[in-house]
């Protein structure tokens, strides 16, 4: 749906899903924040896809492997009304995430999951134990896992267990947002299958190696910022 002002934004059934074409810049960093936190990325896992601008963000950086997963070929066929022409996209599969998850043999060293709208049919079992176990042996020895949660759409008690869900699997867990937003805030968990440390001097090496991904145009300058 596009307004008078020219903002397109993706509905289904009538329910508003996140990131719309006023977003990009935040929609852009839930690609980004856990893509620089990874040393080395090379194969890069999406889990849902959207608008499409979070995976086409890490598509354009060559050198990477991005594929992304979503479930209805409409939202698919869709977010090309998201996407620049021309601006690099991953390779896009019509296909249940879970169920990729779990009859893949692929490893990635980076599976980013997108914020699932909590009373979307199906919803749940994206946020269970059993799915977060089932991302964790897709990772590669060194590999990250990001579950972006919206925090607007959730109450508390479904946020804790999701929460406790996530650190069942990734003990070592860690927190992050993608914005300040005050109306719109985007929580990730951010998980591997070891435990995860984040150097200044690391970090600083993985920016300057990634300057195809453009991160100061999404409020990423330097080591500090990213942290």
């Amino acid at each position: 749906v596009e307004d008078a002002e020219g903002v397109r934004r993706l509905r289904i059934n009538n329910r508003q899903q996140e990131g719309s074409s006023a977003t990009q810049r935040v929609d852009g960093r839930q690609a980004l924040l856990p893509l620089l936190l990874h040393p080395a990325p090379q194969r890069v896992l999406f889990l849902g896809l959207g608008t499409g601008i979070t995976s086409a963000t890490a598509a354009t950086d060559s050198a990477l492997q991005v594929t992304a997963v979503e479930l209805l070929p409409e939202v698919i066929a869709a977010s090309a009304e998201f996407i620049a022409p021309g601006q690099p996209r991953p390779r896009l599969l019509a296909a249940d995430a879970r169920r990729q998850v779990r009859a893949s043999s692929e490893r990635h060293d980076l599976i980013i999951a997108d914020n699932f709208h909590p009373a979307r049919s199906g919803s749940g079992a994206l946020y269970t134990v059993e799915h977060f176990a089932a991302v964790r042996e897709r990772l590669a020895d060194n590999g990250l896992f990001c579950q972006w949660l919206p925090l607007h759409q959730l109450d508390l008690d479904s946020l804790r267990s999701i929460v406790q869900s996530f650190l069942r699997v990734y003990p070592d867990g860690r927190a992050l947002l993608a914005s300040n937003s005050l109306q719109t805030p985007v929580l990730g968990l951010l998980g591997g299958r070891a435990p995860a440390r984040f150097a200044v001097d690391a970090v600083e090496a993985r920016l300057a190696a990634a300057t195809a991904l453009k991160p100061a145009q999404h409020g990423i300058e330097d080591a500090y910022a990213l942290l």
